[in-house]
Order: structure tokens, then sequence, then C-alpha cells
């Protein structure tokens, strides 16, 4: 019920299967100063453990993609829509000369879930996943692996999107909707991203 999953956003916590949305991960200790030169955010300026918003232009100055980079201690995780992703890592290729960055996508290995709303940061506490004091970026042990969580207001209420390995999703899922998250769909999330002005 679209009334229900609408009230999670705004009152309790809505989870959801963001599978419109894929992401890269740039490594190398060149990562920031390269992807610094590419895109309309200054990301030198950000610390360890931030997330920002920038497009990616093109050598004419158009937007290629709209993009949420996380700045982790290792890596740049850029998330964007999943459609874009291999377009994107096509244009960092293409500007790599002598830097030391590595490219990879991870669409087809990462799945993306979102939760919102009120109580969206208890339901990552009582999973483990919970931030460490002032970081809006981080990494933390889940499943076969780890997940990736960011802090993205999204839905124009405290929401976070988490990255894990496909085969961990469906346990993650579960766990999220035993603490009480409410799956939410298009309708609902969509209804709420275009109140909050968010543009994709």
């Amino acid at each position: 019920e679209v009334e229900l999953e609408y009230a999670a956003i705004r009152n309790g916590c809505a989870l959801v299967d963001a599978c419109e949305r894929g992401s890269l991960v740039v490594r190398g200790k060149d990562r920031v100063d390269f992807v610094n030169r590419l895109v309309t955010q200054e990301l030198k300026k950000l610390g360890e453990g931030s997330v920002a918003r920038a497009f990616l232009t093109n050598r004419k100055g158009r937007i290629d993609a709209d993009l949420v980079i996380a700045l982790l201690p290792d890596a740049l995780v850029i998330e964007t829509l999943a459609h874009d992703v291999a377009a994107v890592r096509e244009a960092l290729e293409k500007m790599v000369f002598s830097e030391d960055v590595a490219i990879e996508t991870r669409t087809a290995t990462h799945a993306r879930l979102s939760v919102a709303g009120p109580r969206a940061a208890a339901a990552l506490k009582a999973l483990g996943l919970a931030a460490p004091a002032g970081a809006a970026a981080w990494r933390v042990a889940f499943g076969s692996g780890h997940a990736e969580v960011f802090r993205l207001d999204e839905f124009g209420a405290e929401g976070y999107a988490i990255f894990v390995a496909r085969d961990d999703a469906p346990a993650l899922w579960l766990s999220l909707t035993t603490f009480g998250a409410r799956p939410a769909g298009w309708f609902a999330t969509n209804t709420a991203r275009l109140e909050a002005g968010t543009p994709y």
C-alpha cells in the first residue's frame, strides 16, 4: 500500500531496493587528485568519510553523469545510475595517463539498498552497521565481505545507501525487515524524492 510505504519514510523506516543505481571503485594513490580534476566538486578539500554530489563533465564542460562520491580510506566509491556506469568508467579511463589509479565497475557484483526515515539509523545500529563518529561514509564487515554505507538523504528524510555483495543482499533485506523496516516501492519513494527535490 503506497500510503503505508510513504508513511514509513516519514515516520518509521522504509527499505528500498535501489536496483537502478550502480557503482564504480577507484583505487590507487592518485585517486582523489585524478577524479577531482574531472568532476564539479572539490574532493581534495574533503576528508575521509565524506560524501559529495558532483557532475562528471567532458572536455567541453558538458555534463556526462550525475554522481555521488564517497571517500573511503583506501578508495573512492562512485555511485550513479546503473545504465551510466559503463560510460562513466570509459570516460574516466580515457583520462588516465600516468596516474596511479585502478577503476573497477561493480554493477554485476554488488547490490544497492536504501533505508530512510526517523528509524533508519536505529536499523543500521541493530545490524551492526552504525556509523563511526562524524562519518558520512564508512565500511563495515557484513556477510561474506563488507558493506559500504553512505549518508544519503534522497527522500527528504534521514537516509542511508548500502552497498553489499549481491550474494549478501537477501540476508541484509531479511534482517532489515525483521527489524521492522517496511519495503517501499517506486510510487512512494518517487513521491518523496520529488518532494525533496532530489534530481534522480
